[in-house]
């Protein structure tokens, strides 16, 4: 891991506002830009859209929604193998909900799809691979200790 890799994985548990308020419909962007050492580059955004205020479990909550629009340059050698091609997010979605008068994100779902072709060279063979996968995560802030 490098201290951007580090960086950007933490950044991502929370939202980058906007300085101005919000009004509902509101959308904003957050620019995504990092080499990979050893795997290759990404370039992408993040575009958030202000949903509003909406009572969930009795407290009145701000709803954010989001999708990620991003590509993965992949340039990477391991083991005597050299991998290469593009992969691209193909369908995000996600949503947050942030209380404001505690001034943290409680809960955060998201959906990405990321598909692409790469090329495996090794051994003096080319081999084409087609990936797809998608990752679903959820992180929710606790009021106390996890009750089993």
């Amino acid at each position: 891991h490098t201290d951007e890799g580090a960086k950007l994985a933490f950044e991502e548990q929370f939202i980058t506002f906007p300085e101005k308020a919000l009004e509902d419909g509101d959308t904003w962007e957050k620019p995504l830009k990092m080499k990979l050492p050893s795997v290759g580059s990404f370039e992408g955004k993040v575009v958030y859209k202000y949903e509003g205020v909406e009572k969930v479990k009795g407290r009145n909550l701000h709803k954010i929604t989001f999708t990620n629009d991003m590509s993965i340059d992949v340039n990477q050698k391991t083991n005597g193998a050299n991998v290469t091609g593009t992969l691209e997010i193909t369908a995000s979605s996600g949503t947050a909900y942030f209380d404001a008068e505690r001034g943290v994100i409680v809960s955060k779902v998201a959906e990405v799809t990321v598909g692409g072709n790469l090329t495996i060279e090794a051994g003096g063979q080319n081999i084409a691979l087609a990936q797809d996968q998608t990752q679903k995560s959820s992180s929710k802030l606790l009021d106390g200790p996890p009750k089993e």
